[in-house]
């Protein structure tokens, strides 16, 4: 058995997959199996890649048709045995000491479950795309460090330690220890695409999952390399839906109380966002009218899920609004 089992949720863009396996077959540790869930590809990823020889085992799971991210990535760890399971999307890169710090991490704490690691930008290696997440007043999670540029902010995060504490670490490249998804549960598959990581993080703080970043291990996201990028169509509608299902699902009816103009803010944000900037409200609405359907299975979700207290949400919200502040301070 492995120690660690890399599941790579996978779908068109073998040469995504391919630059992706390429990196982590010179990773300096070796002991990792990896599990594609080939979530219905129409580019012939699988006949492509199993031509290349690549020196670690290479599992992979063809689904009949494309049932999400957090569908395959259940797949994944249902077949994987380790005691270390990573989730990493096809066009993230990692350097090569990367997977064996992030192990070294997680193996060398008593308290720490979950690692993220530094995600630079693929497209300018000095540009942060995240040091883990944050969670905001709006309760709208984002990316810790996004844009700042780490020539700039390095200095000042590393005054804080090589391992920096979270509340969560993006699904695009994570490594858990094993025994935390019978603590947790699986990833909900009802998000299909976007904040199934998020809503992850959230039951997971409820348990008192403990998540940290090393920042001495390094990545890079190309970012929404098999959804069209982050403004298409398909991307804006189950941001728009699962943002709201991220808050009727998981947030404390006395915090959404207290807050509700924040959070009223934050949607308008969204909705200015679709109509304004990119001139698409028919995929706004559409995506609304997609979540009040559902809302029967968002009250029945929201009965079964333990939350967390409005006083460790308050928390993280201003650690989460410190380290925002601390980045952006210093942005160029």
């Amino acid at each position: 058995m492995k120690t660690v089992s890399i599941i790579i949720p996978h779908y068109n863009r073998c040469d995504l997959l391919g630059k992706c396996l390429h990196h982590l077959s010179e990773q300096d540790f070796g002991d990792f199996e990896v599990l594609v869930i080939d979530n219905g590809s129409t580019d012939n990823s699988e006949q492509i890649i199993k031509g290349f020889n690549f020196p670690f085992s290479l599992h992979w799971e063809r689904l009949n048709e494309n049932r999400g991210f957090a569908y395959a990535v259940n797949v994944g760890i249902l077949k994987s045995k380790s005691p270390y399971i990573m989730l990493l999307n096809n066009d993230v890169w990692l350097t090569r000491e990367c997977l064996g710090r992030m192990v070294f991490l997680l193996s060398n704490s008593d308290s720490i479950s979950v690692a993220g690691c530094r995600i630079m930008s693929a497209y300018d290696p000095d540009v942060i795309d995240s040091v883990g997440a944050g969670i905001s007043k709006e309760c709208k999670c984002f990316q810790v460090g996004w844009s700042s540029r780490w020539s700039v902010v390095g200095d000042n995060l590393l005054k804080m330690g090589r391992t920096l504490p979270v509340f969560g670490a993006t699904g695009a490249c994570v490594l858990f220890s094993r025994e935390v998804f019978d603590r947790v549960g699986f990833f909900d598959e009802h998000f299909f695409m976007y904040l199934e990581d998020m809503d992850w993080a959230i039951r997971a703080r409820a348990k008192g999952i403990k998540v940290a970043i090393a920042l001495d291990a390094v990545a890079y996201h190309l970012g929404s390399g098999s959804t069209g990028g982050s403004y298409s169509d398909f991307s804006l509608f189950w941001i728009v839906r699962n943002q709201l299902f991220l808050i009727f699902k998981n947030i404390p009816l006395s915090f959404v109380l207290r807050n509700f103009l924040y959070i009223l803010l934050g949607q308008m944000k969204t909705l200015g966002k679709a109509v304004i900037l990119l001139k698409k409200p028919g995929i706004y609405f559409k995506a609304l009218g997609s979540f009040v359907r559902m809302l029967p299975t968002v009250y029945a979700l929201r009965k079964a899920t333990e939350r967390m207290s409005c006083n460790e949400l308050n928390e993280w919200i201003e650690v989460s609004g410190y380290l925002r502040r601390l980045l952006s301070s210093v942005r160029k």
